[in-house]
């Protein structure tokens, strides 16, 4: 009887325990549910309409494995054309892969220069904080699709400097003096051949 008594308690303490760790496991489980369902609205949305947003959303959220170089050329042909959320993730995934695979074709580099360009005219500020917390990778990759870009229009397309210095200072609202001038010098040094 003694053994039954046993095997029982063991059993009952083996239950209770698993059913222990089950509970946790569920309270995790939604905890992150949670955050999801908060935090992460935009990306479900992202991912039900396809596109730039959902390779940006894969890269984002730690799926940069399942992402090819040149799905990133629809991420950068969006980024002009996204709003500020937007536009900041597309900038931060193409970062992010660029940190992991410095190997991205020219064929693509090219459209990063230009979707970053776009952003230096149009929301400058935005440009101007994401260089300050750029790691060095990052804004060694930024400054050189910006500088081909600027060299680009300003041979090619025969813009004068002063014509893009003028339209990024005008773009950058509620810019301070030192804001102001750092666009200037940003745009006159990459201009420059080094």
């Amino acid at each position: 009887m003694s053994k039954i008594l046993v095997i029982l308690s063991f059993l009952f303490l083996t239950f209770s325990s698993c059913q222990f760790f089950e509970e946790e496991e569920e309270k995790k489980f939604h905890e992150d549910l949670l955050f999801s369902d908060v935090d992460g609205q935009e990306y479900l949305e992202a991912f039900d309409q396809g596109g730039a947003r959902a390779v940006s959303s894969l890269v984002l959220l730690g799926y940069i494995d399942q992402v090819e170089p040149e799905m990133l050329s629809m991420v950068a042909d969006s980024m002009p054309i996204e709003d500020s959320l937007w536009r900041n993730r597309h900038y931060e995934a193409i970062s992010a892969y660029n940190e992991i695979y410095d190997d991205i074709p020219s064929s693509i580099n090219y459209k990063f220069g230009i979707a970053i360009f776009h952003m230096l005219m149009y929301h400058p500020k935005e440009v101007i904080r994401h260089f300050d917390s750029a790691t060095a990778l990052e804004l060694d990759f930024w400054n050189e699709r910006l500088k081909e870009e600027i060299q680009y229009k300003s041979k090619s397309d025969s813009v004068p400097i002063a014509n893009m210095i003028a339209m990024s200072q005008d773009h950058c609202n509620q810019c301070d003096t030192i804001q102001i001038d750092v666009i200037r010098k940003m745009i006159v040094t990459l201009n420059q051949d080094l």
